[in-house]
């Protein structure tokens, strides 16, 4: 049988504002959004797609679903549960997903940006992967028990998680800084034959560690 792969992949910490994952960032390992290498020169402001009023426990939908996995991630939480148990506690303003224009993206993808980029990387066959879309968690509120980061850092999702980047203290439920939580790639080959030819190909990228 084969195997699911899913194309939206789990940031791998709390550390990505939506500043620090763009739409048309150029990167060389799939799970690193950090990797940039270029960006794609796209000049639409990018389309929005909101889930609002979130209170994450009661909603079964996939975007709900992508924010309890990464939950499950960063607290290390490896046992089955389902959204209601992940997420209880947890509310967000909304979930808001981020895609470029399709025919600027895949112009982009064909263009001279990404071939400039190839070019700089060594061997005959080459990969680079490019950011098509951003998932955003805002206006994010943790339950008493747990305590927001500095706005750079994200969200602390429970008080037993590690410490990144600042230091924790309990306290009220406050609003937390908006975060990136999943995002999707497209991926880029290109591949040089004996002769000096260039073959260059494009696909949204799918594998066996994203989901949905």
């Amino acid at each position: 049988m084969a195997q699911n792969r899913g194309t939206y992949i789990i940031v791998p910490s709390l550390d990505y504002s939506p500043d620090s994952i763009g739409l048309g960032d150029i990167i060389t390992k799939s799970t690193n959004p950090k990797s940039r290498i270029g960006r794609l020169d796209l000049k639409t402001l990018p389309n929005r797609y909101t889930v609002k009023d979130v209170k994450l426990g009661t909603s079964g939908s996939r975007d709900a679903g992508l924010w309890s996995t990464f939950l499950k991630t960063i607290t290390g939480d490896a046992a089955p549960a389902t959204v209601e148990e992940t997420g209880k506690g947890y509310t967000a303003a909304e979930l808001e997903t981020r895609l470029p224009d399709q025919q600027e993206f895949q112009e982009g993808l064909n263009g001279s940006e990404i071939l400039q980029v190839l070019d700089r990387l060594p061997g005959r066959k080459k990969r680079v992967y490019v950011v098509t879309a951003v998932k955003i968690a805002k206006g994010l509120k943790a339950p008493s028990e747990t305590s927001p980061l500095e706005a750079h850092s994200g969200v602390m999702v429970s008080s037993s998680a590690v410490r990144i980047g600042t230091e924790i203290s309990k306290g009220p439920s406050v609003a937390s800084p908006d975060i990136v939580f999943a995002y999707q790639l497209s991926v880029v080959e290109q591949r040089k034959s004996i002769f000096g030819k260039k073959t260059t190909k494009s696909k949204v990228f799918s594998s066996s560690d994203a989901i949905f």
